[in-house]
């Protein structure tokens, strides 16, 4: 049931971010996606550090389901917009496959960091490298060419 709900809530996600980049630029959106998975990860480890119930977790994968498909979609955006023009097909399949890739390999370290330290060690991990990633979108994108 719950995977079925975020699925749902992905597509809407998704739905949310056509409408949404209409109105900001790829770069702003791609920063402000970024701080609302870190507000999301953060959801998921005050809810295991606190135990809560049932509800609570509806409420948290409404949120990470929302962050991870406005994320996703401008990130596939931005990668169709970075391919080289002349071999644009074969650039944007290389680049959406290592992107897909390193998602199942995030998965890989997830379950090993859960096995050995428990949910709540992984999800702070994974909340500190969201953070990282951040910065450095952040500097990226904040540096004037």
């Amino acid at each position: 049931m719950v995977g079925i709900y975020g699925s749902f809530i992905a597509i809407l996600g998704g739905a949310l971010s056509n409408y949404i980049g209409k109105k900001f630029s790829k770069k702003s959106l791609l920063i402000i996606f970024m701080f609302f998975n870190i507000f999301s990860t953060s959801l998921l480890i005050f809810i295991e550090q606190y135990n809560l119930t049932f509800y609570y977790l509806i409420i948290s994968v409404t949120f990470i389901a929302l962050a991870i498909a406005l994320s996703s979609a401008i990130i596939f955006s931005m990668i169709m917009d970075y391919s080289k023009k002349e071999s644009r097909a074969i650039d944007y399949s290389v680049q959406s496959s290592i992107f897909s890739f390193t998602r199942i390999i995030s998965a890989v370290i997830a379950g090993i960091i859960v096995s050995n330290f428990g949910f709540d060690k992984m999800f702070i991990f994974e909340l500190f490298c969201i953070i990282l990633i951040t910065l450095v979108i952040h500097l990226k994108y904040s540096k004037k060419y």
